[in-house]
């Protein structure tokens, strides 16, 4: 299985499993507890937005739906900012492909 960030919109926000660097599967907590700085400034760049990761998906808070994105082309620019930092390819999923993937 190739490693990529699975992402989807669920809950008004943009919601993506962050693959492991060693070994298989997604982390359990991809961001918290920790001040990581380009995640700050990405959050700044996104107008403040919150992002959450202690649930097994890192969270971005983004006000929006996918009925709202039907193109996905705010969507696809956040997770490519994502995928930039954590240099990952990524991918758009079913709901149901997010939750068979997901660690927790």
């Amino acid at each position: 299985m190739a490693k990529e960030i699975l992402w989807i919109y669920m809950d008004r926000s943009i919601c993506a499993l962050i693959p492991k660097k060693r070994g298989v599967g997604y982390l359990r907590q991809p961001y918290g507890h920790h001040i990581n700085s380009e995640m700050e400034k990405f959050r700044d760049d996104l107008n403040g937005v919150d992002i959450y990761g202690l649930d097994g998906h890192l969270q971005i808070m983004v006000d929006k739906a996918e009925y709202e994105d039907k193109d996905l082309v705010f969507g696809k620019a956040v997770i490519e900012r994502l995928a930039s930092y954590h240099s990952l390819p990524f991918r758009h999923v079913s709901l149901n492909e997010f939750w068979l993937n997901h660690p927790v």
